[in-house]
């Protein structure tokens, strides 16, 4: 895994983040599963999906910066 793989998945990762804190502050949670038509959840008409959005969110948002520091770890290691 090169430098520029690991850089990647921290953007991602980071972009992920931002998403969901501005859905968190605008009370409109975002799903990153999904594509270009994104389905949000509302924390006033549907507070259970508002919360599970998140939760599914910081997950993902974990596993790509997880990745990114596993494939930085390995890529400085091989070196």
């Amino acid at each position: 895994m090169s430098i520029l793989v690991a850089l990647v998945l921290f953007g991602l990762a980071a972009a992920g983040a931002v998403k969901t804190l501005h859905g968190y502050r605008d009370g409109r949670m975002p799903s990153l599963l999904w594509g270009i038509n994104t389905p949000t959840f509302s924390s006033v008409t549907s507070p259970d999906w508002f919360w599970r959005a998140g939760a599914i969110n910081t997950a993902l948002v974990a596993i790509l910066a997880i990745g990114g520091v596993v494939g930085l770890v390995l890529t400085l290691v091989k070196r």
